[in-house]
């Protein structure tokens, strides 16, 4: 069996190892920047990453029957190949949904700190799928106020939303539709809501950028419009922009190559040994986390230590809008981290507050869902 593989897929070939009789697949890496038809007419299976566009053109006359991309989302992949029964499609949905809840909960945490709100201020959150349910999960063990609006799964409405003080937004991204998500939130969205804060990690598309322009929105953005090349005077007045890595944990990309792998071997009936490989990390001096969450009313030091979206703010902006280096090198070159699920949780930790807390029941919304 013949598979064409991009090659920035996170230890794909660690993990391929753990099929049965993988040393009798012929494969082909190729870089997602340069994989054209004729690569494609002598394969079975190609796996992807969401750089990576699917559609006719890249597919005509090809034997592939399998494609497995190892991000969440199908926006990459055209409606004629979704549709098409040829095909055999899986992406790695909720693969990353721990490390976005994270860039989302270390967002609002800078927020407390910086007493832009308080930890009472309501919460809406629009679409509840594997990021909006965990997320939803986690500020309820938090004790923290929140409302949901999910048009698809008749939860709220976007009325709910607007007397929300902060919006963060995990809708997947469509133009057409029952529901269409693009711009979704646009100047009328805003002139009529008592929303002082956005936050988008799912899709710049979602946001009507000039509306955000025209506003005095606090806007803290992972995802922009017409990515690799967004708008600089966006960045520029987001009080947090990070160059699209709230999902790059090692955790999301270790669950990613493992979904799609086995995902392939289901298909395929091929026996495998796949588990995850990832290591956890474990925190030495936890009682100044305990001492900031009974302090703060909020784990503003935990996520910071996890991910310090502040200052990954200050190097994109400095680097994308000083520097002219360009979002793609910024974005490949961060370093991964772990997300709290990567944590190691002993009996000692278990007994803090912030921790028998902050992980309560959240391990069940991780696994696979339909929706990202």
């Amino acid at each position: 069996m013949k598979l064409l593989v991009d090659n920035k897929i996170p230890f794909f070939r660690e993990y391929l190892k753990k099929i049965k009789n993988h040393d009798q697949f012929i494969i082909k890496y190729f870089d997602d920047n340069n994989l054209e038809n004729d690569d494609c007419l002598n394969a079975d299976a190609l796996f992807i990453r969401s750089t990576t566009r699917v559609n006719s053109e890249l597919l005509s006359n090809s034997p592939i029957k399998f494609i497995g991309s190892a991000t969440s989302g199908y926006d990459h992949f055209d409606n004629n190949i979704l549709n098409n029964s040829k095909y055999s499609t899986y992406v790695a949905s909720g693969c990353n949904a721990s490390a976005v809840v994270n860039w989302v909960l270390s967002c609002i945490g800078l927020l407390v700190f910086k007493k832009v709100i308080s930890r009472n201020r309501m919460l809406g959150i629009i679409g509840y799928g594997n990021v909006g349910k965990l997320l939803s999960k986690i500020l309820g063990n938090l004790n923290i106020k929140h409302k949901i609006y999910d048009p698809y799964l008749d939860l709220g409405n976007i009325n709910d939303i607007k007397d929300c003080e902060v919006v963060s937004i995990h809708a997947s991204y469509s133009k057409i539709g029952k529901f269409p998500s693009h711009e979704l939130i646009n100047s009328d969205f805003l002139n009529g809501a008592s929303a002082k804060v956005i936050i988008n990690s799912a899709r710049g598309e979602i946001i009507d950028e000039d509306s955000i322009l025209n506003s005095d929105i606090l806007y803290l953005s992972d995802v922009f419009k017409g990515e690799p090349s967004p708008n600089t005077e966006l960045i520029s007045k987001c009080f947090i922009a990070t160059p699209h890595i709230a999902g790059y944990s090692i955790q999301a990309k270790h669950n990613g190559t493992i979904m799609i792998l086995k995902n392939f071997c289901e298909t395929k009936n091929l026996d495998n040994d796949l588990m995850d490989l990832s290591k956890v990390m474990e925190i030495k001096n936890l009682q100044p986390l305990e001492d900031d969450y009974i302090s703060n009313g909020y784990p503003v030091s935990f996520f910071k230590n996890l991910i310090d979206v502040e200052q990954i703010s200050i190097d994109f902006k400095e680097s994308f809008l000083k520097r002219d280096i360009p979002f793609n090198n910024i974005r490949n070159n961060y370093e991964l981290r772990n997300d709290f699920l990567g944590i190691k949780r002993t009996s000692e930790t278990n007994k803090l507050s912030l921790f028998s807390n902050l992980y309560k029941n959240c391990l069940l919304y991780t696994s696979q869902s339909p929706r990202d």
